[in-house]
Parts: C-alpha cells; structure tokens; sequence
C-alpha cells in the first residue's frame, strides 16, 4: 500500500522507550508531520520505504529507533466525482 495526501497513519517509535503518535495525516504536499523530525515526504512511498525514511529522519536524535507505521484511515484513496451524477463529491 502507498501512502497518499488524506492518508491517516499511526505512527510506533520503538527505542529505549516505546512510544505511539495516533493520527498523524499525510498532508496536501505529501508530509507527514513527524514529532522530534519535522515534515518527511512520504507519498508514493510503500509502507517499508516511509518507515525507512522516518527512521532516517530519526536518527539525529536516537541512532537506534526503529518505526512502523500502520495505516489507519486510507483517505488518501479517494476519486472526486462531478457533473451530472445524483451525489457529487469525493467517494473512497
């Protein structure tokens, strides 16, 4: 699965500390806002390759973290329908 603007992911930073960030969203330009890291791109990207950019993002502050991300809403799956249909909008 590749990683799309609307995506929602969970993000588990596993270190000397074990600790879940909830709700992290792939933004309009592709980022995941990551905390400690700041902004990594990550669409297009399958999940090892985020994980492996996040992890690269990472080590300036722990050298041994270790990343896994587990997609929790998929909205970046999403196709905008218009024109003369009964409901317009964006469908999954």
């Amino acid at each position: 699965m590749q990683l799309y603007p609307g995506d929602v992911v969970t993000l588990l930073l596993i270190a000397a500390d074990t600790v879940e960030y909830e709700g992290l969203v792939v933004d309009e330009r592709g980022m995941l806002h990551v905390p400690l890291a700041g902004d990594v791109p990550v669409t297009g990207l399958d999940l090892g390759a985020a994980e492996r950019r996040v992890e690269e993002s990472m080590r300036q502050f722990d050298r041994t973290s270790r990343v896994s991300l587990v997609v929790t809403e998929p909205e970046g799956r999403q196709a905008s329908v218009i024109g003369a249909v009964t409901e317009p909008g964006r469908i999954p």
